[in-house]
């Protein structure tokens, strides 16, 4: 078995060549490392192309490996120093400080820092930091959507966030896409599968393999976020 140096860290993969696959991919799950080609392509390309990919594959093994630990991704019952706020897929910890704002005021940098009026509640910070990560997840959203729709060659309509109950995101007849709110607190790589599962419905209106090879195309490792998002989703909250 071929073995990745990146740095310090080695990381063993499998070679896999596939009549299906239209072209070079890698796909990672919390054992494994796959490379995947056509049949006819050299192995040495498909090598060349691990190598050049290989700090996206250290990324991806970290994250796989993190994914891997149960985690409640729910919101503190009070919203004061030391709380823990979930945010892709992290627990944060958030500090609140009396500060002279006219209102609550939310920062971010590997933790949640928040300035508030003396007189602002506990309410009043957790709207604040509502507000604040729907505006990134609607930032997320567009950027991931940006990104897939043309490789896709798919026109969305209108974009929503919203919190429906029994889902995490749909496509509607005129191609507008709603993605579950909650998804915010999942991490960023659960959220891309939602999105491209929703785009892929703009071309395929239905859940068969035609759908599932081009969601794959996509996303090769897309079964371990769908995974994820069965084992954990009910852990969510805010």
């Amino acid at each position: 078995m071929p073995v990745l140096m990146v740095g310090g860290t080695q990381i063993p993969y499998s070679i896999r060549f596939s009549k299906r696959a239209r072209k070079l991919s890698i796909r990672v799950t919390p054992s494994m490392v796959e490379a995947v080609a056509p049949v006819g392509v050299p192995e040495s390309k498909l090598v060349e192309f691990v190598q050049r990919k290989r700090a996206w594959v250290l990324r991806k093994v970290e994250e796989r490996a993190a994914l891997g630990n149960a985690k409640r991704f729910t919101w503190p019952e009070r919203f004061v120093t030391g709380a823990r706020i979930p945010f892709r897929g992290r627990n944060m910890k958030l500090h609140v400080t009396d500060a002279d704002v006219p209102d609550v005021q939310v920062r971010y940098r590997n933790a949640f820092l928040v300035l508030k009026p003396a007189s602002a509640s506990d309410a009043d910070v957790k709207k604040a930091l509502e507000n604040w990560m729907h505006l990134r997840l609607q930032d997320d959203i567009t950027e991931l959507v940006d990104l897939h729709a043309p490789r896709l060659g798919v026109q969305p309509g209108k974009i929503r966030v919203s919190r429906p109950k029994t889902r995490w995101g749909s496509c509607g007849r005129r191609n507008d896409i709603l993605i579950n709110g909650l998804l915010v607190v999942a991490p960023r790589s659960v959220l891309e599968y939602v999105v491209v599962h929703e785009l892929c419905h703009i071309r395929h209106r239905n859940h068969g393999i035609t759908f599932w090879r081009l969601v794959e195309e996509v996303l090769p490792d897309y079964k371990f976020c769908r995974n994820w998002l069965r084992e954990h989703g009910r852990f969510m909250s805010m």
